[in-house]
């Protein structure tokens, strides 16, 4: 069988102001006031009671009040009640692609008390970090550098882990090797962001073609330069209102 879903417009309206409202430096993300519009064709190759094994053979998906712009969304995906698995999963934003071989997701039951739990295969890309820039950072609008990225996920409804991530330009100029995770996801004055830095390496002329990618003041240029190669291990978290580096 086959669907097509057309024109699907999905809003929602809390009547409160929007959470970046006053707050240039936040992103307009906001699930209080989503206006989705979006588009999929779907092939179902089969369906019953409890179980659905089909494919989003072409799909979109836009946020008009974010600015999130979901391109291109292909997926298989084979469910029951209790777990999904996708394959094959492709994503593209408008200078992102994103591709992830497969996913398992454990699906929430309040009855069953079963929370909701995901894993990834090793997700491979390359990003532009400002198509991201008006969603959920606008420090990243002028972000132009390409990246290549990997990394695998996991997590639950309130904490998300990042291992093996790796992300470099295409010419290895900066190469960074990190793990980290986000807990409290439920809380935003307890959310917290850790990241552990193995390893990232660059030279002081690169390091300064990411620095001025944020419009920040700059101190130390010369400084930086005259580095030469260099190599970074530490950590850094990002608290409420609070940043720690070590």
């Amino acid at each position: 069988y086959k669907l097509t879903i057309d024109n699907l417009s999905y809003q929602t309206d809390n009547h409160q102001p929007r959470k970046n409202v006053g707050k240039p430096h936040r992103g307009a993300f906001d699930v209080g006031h989503f206006d989705v519009l979006a588009k999929f064709d779907i092939q179902i190759d089969s369906l019953g009671k409890d179980t659905l094994v089909a494919q989003i053979t072409n799909g979109m998906a836009e946020d008009r009040g974010s600015g999130l712009l979901i391109k291109e969304l292909l997926l298989k995906v084979n469910a029951n009640k209790r777990t999904a698995h996708l394959s094959d999963v492709s994503i593209k934003l408008p200078h992102t692609s994103l591709a992830i071989a497969s996913a398992d997701f454990q699906l929430p039951n309040k009855k069953e008390r079963r929370p909701l739990a995901f894993s990834t295969s090793p997700i491979k890309g390359r990003v532009l970090l400002k198509d991201i820039a008006r969603t959920f950072a606008p420090v990243l609008s002028k972000f132009s550098i390409p990246l290549n990225l990997q990394t695998q996920m996991s997590g639950n409804d309130n904490e998300l882990r990042f291992r093996n991530v790796v992300v470099s330009t295409s010419d290895r100029k900066l190469n960074v090797n990190a793990s980290g995770r986000i807990t409290n996801l439920k809380d935003k004055y307890g959310l917290r962001v850790h990241f552990d830095v193995q390893k990232m390496t660059t030279d002081g002329a690169y390091a300064e073609r990411v620095i001025n990618q944020f419009a920040v003041k700059k101190f130390m240029m010369k400084q930086l330069n005259a580095l030469g190669h260099f190599t970074y291990q530490g950590h850094f978290d990002v608290l409420w209102k609070k940043e720690q580096f070590a």
